[in-house]
């Protein structure tokens, strides 16, 4: 899945998505630079999602983050 779109005072975004086994990750380009990466996957249990974000800003400018969620009750 690919699909490019305009975000205000940004310029262009290119969206791609894909799986990678049963991870599904999708990708954030801006067309000035920058790169932001989401892997969906879930744990081996199933009750939580992770998603581990990756921005690189270039010029050696990087930040990895993990979120958790847990089903609603």
């Amino acid at each position: 899945m690919r699909r490019e779109a305009k975000v205000e005072g940004e310029g262009a975004v290119d969206i791609k998505g894909h799986w990678q086994g049963n991870d599904l990750v999708v990708e954030r380009s801006v067309s000035g630079g920058g790169k932001v990466s989401e892997d969906y996957l879930r744990s081996s249990d199933g009750k939580q999602l992770f998603v581990i974000v990756s921005f690189d800003g270039g010029r050696g400018r990087s930040i990895m983050f993990r979120r958790i969620y847990d089903p609603a009750e």
